[in-house]
């Protein structure tokens, strides 16, 4: 580094687990989840489970309760079950700037196309929802059926 980048600090304060029933949607949250998507989530969370927490602060309210910052589909779709979360410490202003752009921020990545064809060619799974999914990521050439 050359003394020009900002420091980063992480805002994590712990990763715990705690039961799906005291973690709440966050009011502000402007994402929704169309059944296409909601269906493959739960095809890829059957297939091979969960592999990310769930992004969480106190909530505001409801001592010894979290509220999401991330992750409100899997949130949703894991209900009541035991859930590991991220605590983060975040002002309100800062969790609603990482509501307004977390997801944004990932849909700016590029895609290289034959790199995911060559990911994806091969894959069997059996989720009719996440197949679907996986179809509709691969490029199709002249001649060949979608």
């Amino acid at each position: 580094m050359m003394g020009t980048e900002p420091d980063i600090r992480s805002r994590i304060v712990e990763i715990v687990d705690v039961p799906g029933s005291i973690v709440h949607p966050n009011p502000s949250n402007w994402r929704t989840h169309p059944e296409s998507q909601t269906s493959a989530l739960r095809g890829i969370l059957s297939s091979v489970g969960v592999v990310d927490v769930l992004k969480v602060v106190p909530h505001p309210k409801k001592l010894g309760e979290y509220m999401l910052v991330d992750g409100h589909a899997r949130a949703e779709i894991l209900g009541d079950r035991p859930v590991k979360v991220a605590v983060l410490d975040l002002s309100p202003e800062e969790q609603k700037l990482m509501l307004a752009t977390f997801d944004p921020i990932g849909n700016l990545a590029g895609t290289d196309q034959g790199l995911l064809d060559e990911l994806i060619d091969g894959l069997s799974v059996d989720d009719s929802a996440l197949m679907s999914l996986l179809d509709g990521m691969h490029s199709f050439y002249p001649g060949e059926t979608p």
